[in-house]
């Protein structure tokens, strides 16, 4: 059984940086032979460093895999897997594959078909004559100094660091109370610190990005615990009630796009947000990103080739004051869609006050293994002309 995921770009899952004491032990006979295997394999030229923490969370998602999960590597599994490990890389590619201990090490790296990874983490378990394996590879994108996990109502803490090979630090915080917002960052060149309140009780998620060619990047996700350190409900908009459908599977009844929509307005009525009407010349220029993401085989902004969002959102014929764009990749559209809720930045995207229009583009595929996958878009626009009252969510015309 082989079964491949890329968890969504802007997510989607990923959590903080383990401190030296928690790091995993050495690998394996088994896993570093399988380790070796998949790095003469790589289809890039440079050599992706073991992360321990990686380790760590391989081998937690290796034994769920092996003890029969059928869903090893969905969303919540890897949030969970990644958070206990202290993985801040955001969207780790994911690989889980069962096979005899022989033929293991040639298995997982035939499986393997990552570019650009510059960390890998694998975690072998064997059960019954069979061996499970799970391969996580991931782009580092920042390096962040200790930051504490848990925290006292009502205290601070700087999350510092700096980026990799992206410019412009910035910074988001998602609240225990579903709101969601940037906070100031002092830079200095790709050096950043940035001092955060913890005025809430619950679980507060913070973002770090940064720019580079593909346009703004996610390039660090991390959990924080504030007082007894419950975890909060997801933040409203995620489609269904969590657990409502199985990882990876479509639901019946109304189409992705009305249930997406329907989820976004009904996170802004829960922070006293109007609603987003829907455009139809918005959303072609969305169903094109997405389909050229799909071609790609990569979640950007700007494509090489491809215009940046002003330039699409001007070609729509939508005259805009500002525009924001969410991007995100997922076992299926809805998978795609919470991966942007999960991000702080995404989020406050989806909670500007001043956003009225959106578009919204789905374009479905497979990784090179066979596994389904689903690029998203999603654009926000305030309008520079009034919307017409009473027009449609959807954007039919």
């Amino acid at each position: 059984m082989i079964t491949a995921a890329a968890a969504s770009v802007m997510l989607l899952a990923a959590l903080g940086q383990a401190p030296a004491s928690s790091l995993a032990p050495a690998l394996s006979p088994l896993e570093a032979s399988t380790l070796a295997k998949v790095r003469a394999a790589l289809p890039q030229r440079t050599v992706p460093a073991l992360s321990e923490a990686l380790v760590q969370a391989a081998r937690a998602l290796a034994r769920s895999a092996a003890r029969g999960d059928p869903h090893p590597l969905s969303s919540p599994a890897l949030r969970a897997a990644l958070g206990d490990a202290g993985v801040t890389d955001p969207s780790p590619a994911a690989v889980v594959l069962s096979a005899g201990v022989g033929s293991l090490p040639e298995a997982v790296a035939a499986a393997a078909h990552f570019r650009g990874a510059t960390h890998l983490g694998i975690g072998v378990v064997v059960h019954e004559q069979l061996a499970w394996a799970v391969l996580l590879a991931s782009e580092r994108r920042a390096e962040l100094d200790p930051f504490p996990r848990r925290v006292a109502p009502g205290s601070r803490a700087v999350l510092a660091g700096r980026l990799l090979l992206l410019d412009g630090p910035r910074a988001w915080v998602a609240a225990p109370s579903g709101a969601a917002f940037e906070i100031p960052v002092e830079a200095e060149g790709r050096r950043f610190r940035a001092p955060i309140h913890f005025d809430q009780a619950g679980t507060w998620r913070i973002e770090v990005g940064g720019t580079g060619a593909r346009g703004a990047t996610v390039a660090a996700l991390l959990e924080v615990s504030c007082a007894d350190g419950a975890t909060a409900a997801p933040p409203g908009g995620t489609p269904g009630p969590p657990g409502s459908e199985p990882p990876g599977s479509e639901p019946s009844g109304p189409s992705d796009e009305a249930r997406i929509r329907a989820a976004v307005n009904g996170l802004r009525a829960r922070q006293g947000l109007a609603p987003i009407q829907g455009s139809a010349a918005l959303d072609e220029q969305a169903s094109s990103q997405s389909q050229a993401m799909l071609a790609a085989g990569t979640v950007a902004h700007r494509l090489p080739g491809g215009d940046d969002l002003p330039a699409r959102v001007a070609a729509s014929g939508v005259r805009f004051r500002s525009a924001r764009e969410n991007v995100a990749r997922g076992d299926v559209a809805l998978d795609a869609h919470r991966a942007t809720v999960e991000s702080p930045a995404h989020l406050a995207n989806l909670l500007a006050p001043r956003v009225e229009l959106m578009g919204l583009g789905i374009a479905r595929g497979a990784l090179p293994g066979g596994q389904p996958v689903v690029y998203l878009t999603e654009i926000l626009v305030e309008p520079l002309d009034p919307v017409p009252v009473g027009a449609s969510p959807t954007g039919e015309r």
